[in-house]
C-alpha cells in the first residue's frame, strides 16, 4: 500500500466508483452509484432493497473502499446470523477480494478476520456475530471495542438485527468524522417488518441523522435494479397487487403498511359477517369441523363448522368437560349439521383423548393436526399453523361468511401475520395470549378447517352416509391406502 502513488489514492478516496471500476472491474447499477455518493457524505447508510438487487456486492466493495483508502482502519462485518454472515457478506468480501491484485497483496484474508499485511494488529475487518438467544447486553456487545480514527460497519440484512446491536455500532461513530478521522455504518436491509431502527431511520423518526435509499425491482421505474427480473416483478405484481405487502417488500424496496402485519382488520371481518351467501353456493362443498380442546382453566374447546364460503356454527364446549365427553360433543354436533370432515388439534397432546374416543368408540375418521408441523407450502409458509391461517385470512377476503361472534372477532383483530424471508409466519401464540387475555379458541379451530385442500361432492370424492353415532358423512376416497381408516396427522 505504501508504493501506490499518494495522487491515485486520494482520487480512490473521493471517488468510490472509480475505486470500483480501477480496482475490481466492478461497473455498478445506477442505484449502486447514487448510494456510492450517499456514502460518501453520510456517516450512516441505509440501504432498503428488493430482493436480488446485489446489495450485499455493493457493501462487500463499498467495505473495501473504506479499509484500503483510510489510514489503519478498524472495521466489523456483521449479519442477521453468523452462517449468514458467512455464506453472504463474508463470502462477497472474499470473493473481490481475490478478483484484486491490490487486495490480494495488500491483506490476507483469513475465516474470521481480514488484516492489512505489515499492521496485523490494527488495521482489520472482524467478521462479528451474536447469539439469537442472547439477552439484550449480551447482544449489545456484539459490536463494541471497536475504536479507532477510521472505524467502519457493514451490517448485512441489519431489518431484524436487534436495535441494541446497531445502537452499539452507532455509539462508535461519535467523537470521529474530522480531519484525518473517519467513521461510517452502512447496512443493508430487506423491509420486511415495519419496526425497528432502520424503519425508524425511514421514516425520519430517528435522533441520528440517516441517509436512505430505497433499492426498487419495479420494472417501470427508471432507476430499478436491473438485476431483478422484470417479468418475475410483473408476475408477482399481477397475482398480489402493486400495494401487497408481498410486491411492496420483494420488488419495491418498501416496508409493507403497518396494519398490512394485522391478520385482519375490523373493516374486513364485518364486511364478512354481512356477506349474503347463496346457500346453493356452498351445496357441494364438503362440510368440515375444527375442534380445539382447551387446556383448562379460562380457555373453552371450540367446535368451528365450515361448509365451503359459509361458517354455519361455533360451538363452545366447557372447558370441565373430559375427553370422553368433548368427544360425544362432536358427535352430536357433527351428526347436526352432517359433518364429513373431523379436524382435532393433537398438539402437544391435548387432542390426543378426543380422537381415540372418535376413532375408536364412534369409528369416526378424524384428522389429529399438529400446529408445529411443515406446512404443505413450505417454500412461503413457515408452519402449518401460519399456513392454515393465511388460507383463512384469504377465505375471508375473497367471500367468505364469518358468523357475528363477538370473540371469534377479538381472535381475528389479535394475531399478526408477519412476512419474514420469503415465508409468512404468523406470531408466536403466547404473544396472542398475552394482548387477547385469553387463547384465541375460536380463530385456532376455524382455521384448522383450512388445513387442506378442499373436494366438492360428487366430483372426485364419493360420500358415504355412516349409521347412528357417526359424523353424519365422510369422505371415502380421502383414505386410500388407509388400512385403518384414519386420517395422515398433520
Amino acid at each position: 500500500m505504501e508504493n501506490m502513488s499518494a495522487k491515485i489514492m486520494r482520487l480512490w478516496q473521493l471517488k468510490p466508483v472509480r475505486f470500483m471500476k480501477d480496482c475490481f472491474d466492478f461497473t455498478p447499477d445506477l442505484w449502486q452509484e447514487e448510494c456510492s455518493e450517499l456514502y460518501m457524505n453520510n456517516q450512516r447508510l441505509a440501504m432498503i432493497c428488493s430482493k436480488g438487487p446485489g446489495k450485499t456486492a455493493l457493501l462487500a466493495v463499498l467495505g473495501w473502499h473504506f479499509f484500503l483508502t483510510n489510514r489503519l482502519a478498524k472495521m466489523a462485518a456483521l449479519a442477521v446470523t453468523k452462517d449468514n454472515l458467512k455464506a453472504n457478506l463474508w463470502a462477497e468480501l472474499s470473493l473481490w477480494g481475490a478478483r484484486s491484485a491490490l487486495v490480494s497483496k495488500s491483506v490476507t484474508i483469513g475465516v474470521e478476520r481480514i488484516t492489512l499485511n505489515g499492521f496485523e494488529k490494527v488495521s482489520f475487518i472482524d467478521a462479528r456475530s451474536y447469539r439469537q438467544s442472547a439477552d439484550e447486553h449480551e447482544q449489545a456487545s456484539a459490536l463494541a471495542g471497536l475504536h479507532a480514527d477510521n472505524v467502519a460497519f457493514i451490517i448485512d440484512e441489519a431489518g431484524t438485527i436487534p436495535d441494541a446491536v446497531l445502537i452499539t455500532a452507532d455509539a462508535a461513530l461519535a467523537g470521529t468524522d474530522g480531519p484525518g478521522k473517519r467513521a461510517r455504518m452502512l447496512v443493508t436491509a430487506n423491509p420486511e417488518v415495519p419496526s425497528g431502527l432502520i424503519y425508524k431511520a425511514s421514516k425520519g423518526l430517528t435522533y441520528q441523522k440517516w441517509a436512505t435509499y430505497h433499492v426498487s425491482g419495479d420494472p417501470d421505474d427508471p432507476k430499478r435494479a436491473p438485476r431483478v427480473s422484470k417479468d418475475w416483478a410483473r408476475g408477482l405484481i399481477q397475482e398480489h397487487g402493486i400495494d401487497s405487502a408481498i410486491v411492496r417488500i420483494n420488488v419495491l424496496g418498501k416496508y409493507p403498511h403497518t396494519s398490512s402485519e394485522q391478520l385482519l382488520t375490523e373493516e374486513e371481518i364485518m364486511e364478512s359477517v354481512n356477506r349474503e351467501i347463496d346457500e346453493k353456493s356452498t351445496r357441494r362443498f364438503e362440510t368440515r369441523m375444527g375442534v380445539d380442546v382447551a387446556r383448562g382453566g379460562v380457555d373453552s374447546s371450540i367446535l368451528a363448522i365450515r361448509k365451503g364460503r359459509k361458517v354455519l356454527a361455533i360451538v363452545p364446549v366447557s372447558s370441565s368437560l373430559d375427553s370422553t365427553e368433548v368427544a360425544a360433543q362432536v358427535v352430536m354436533y357433527a351428526n347436526k349439521y352432517k359433518v364429513d370432515r373431523v379436524l382435532v388439534d393433537d398438539t402437544g397432546g391435548y387432542g390426543s383423548g378426543v380422537v381415540d374416543n372418535l376413532q375408536f368408540q364412534y369409528k369416526i375418521i378424524v384428522q389429529p393436526i399438529n400446529y408445529s408441523r411443515n406446512a404443505r407450502d413450505s417454500k412461503h409458509c413457515y408452519n402449518l399453523r401460519s399456513e392454515m391461517y393465511l388460507k383463512m385470512r384469504d377465505w375471508v377476503r375473497s367471500g367468505g361468511k364469518l358468523p357475528n361472534d363477538v370473540r371469534l372477532k377479538a381472535d381475528l383483530l389479535c394475531p399478526k401475520l408477519f412476512y419474514l424471508k420469503g415465508r409468512f409466519r404468523l406470531e408466536d401464540k403466547e404473544q396472542i395470549k398475552k394482548r387477547l387475555g385469553v387463547s384465541p379458541d375460536r380463530a385456532d379451530a376455524l382455521a384448522q378447517t383450512f388445513v387442506d385442500e378442499e373436494f366438492l361432492q360428487g366430483d372426485s370424492v364419493v360420500q358415504k352416509k355412516l349409521g347412528a353415532g357417526s359424523a353424519g358423512y365422510v369422505s371415502k376416497g380421502l383414505d386410500k391406502g388407509n388400512p385403518h381408516g384414519m386420517y395422515q396427522s398433520y
